[in-house]
């Protein structure tokens, strides 16, 4: 393996790890670089979960332990359902193959962007037009996470904001919670499946390693950076990333 290639990787992983914890959208970075060192769609993405399988757990365990303790044992189902989502997600990427996944890959990518994008907007629509209470313990809150895990599990790419989304309209009206929780929703769900794709998909360690170690470092950054920065332009920059990778996937 290059040298070149594996700093490559560890840049991919600083940068994806801090968006991992910030907002959501590590994957628009992380993907598309093990795409172009020369991984096929399939071993990119299940070598994209191990890679990224400490940037959740860095954060929390350094930035969000207030927010955790907060939540307390309310948190205990979103893990349930996201730990069945990620092994669900996983068991269907490898049933799926890589003809199947190749074929999905640019229509997964065109959905991420596009809800990443929205994202705000449904929030907004939702939390106007839905007049009961919701609370995050609800069977529909946790049926939406279960769902969102199992796309976690089987690509990923946009799933933080996603979630980000269900648990404010759910009644985490802090945003610092609402990101702890979906910190953790991510980090069961991806443990989950990077367990099953480690015994059974096909993972580039070298390419995987190097970008897990600059996952970690940034992640450890990207919890402190979340709690001051403003958030505009990093979303901006996403879509627009997002949507030239997914122009890319189409046209080849």
């Amino acid at each position: 393996m290059p040298i070149l290639t594996l700093l490559l990787m560890f840049a991919a992983g600083v940068v994806g790890g801090m968006l991992s914890v910030m907002a959501g959208g590590a994957s628009f970075i992380t993907f598309p670089a093990l795409v172009f060192s020369g991984l096929t769609p399939l071993a990119a993405n299940t070598t994209n979960f191990v890679a990224l399988i400490l940037a959740q757990p860095t954060a929390l365990a350094t930035s969000y332990r207030p927010e955790l303790r907060s939540v307390g044992r309310d948190l205990m189902p979103s893990l349930v359902s996201a730990a069945a989502g990620g092994a669900a997600g996983a068991i269907l990427l490898l049933k799926t193959g890589e003809s199947g996944f190749a074929r999905v890959l640019p229509w997964l990518m065109l959905l991420a962007t596009v809800l990443f994008a929205t994202g705000p907007h449904i929030r907004a629509a939702i939390i106007a037009n839905v007049r009961v209470p919701l609370t995050g313990a609800s069977l529909t809150c946790q049926s939406l996470l279960f769902l969102f895990s199992i796309y976690c599990g089987y690509f990923g790419a946009g799933v933080g904001m996603m979630l980000l989304g269900v648990l404010t309209v759910f009644g985490y009206d802090d945003i610092h919670e609402a990101n702890a929780v979906k910190n953790a929703v991510v980090a069961v769900s991806s443990i989950v499946a990077t367990a099953i794709y480690g015994l059974s998909g096909p993972v580039a360690w070298p390419q995987a390693l190097a970008m897990m170690a600059g996952a970690v470092v940034g992640a450890y950054a990207g919890g402190i950076v979340a709690k001051r920065a403003p958030q505009p332009i990093l979303r901006t920059s996403l879509i627009i990333l997002g949507s030239a990778f997914t122009l890319y996937l189409f046209w080849r």
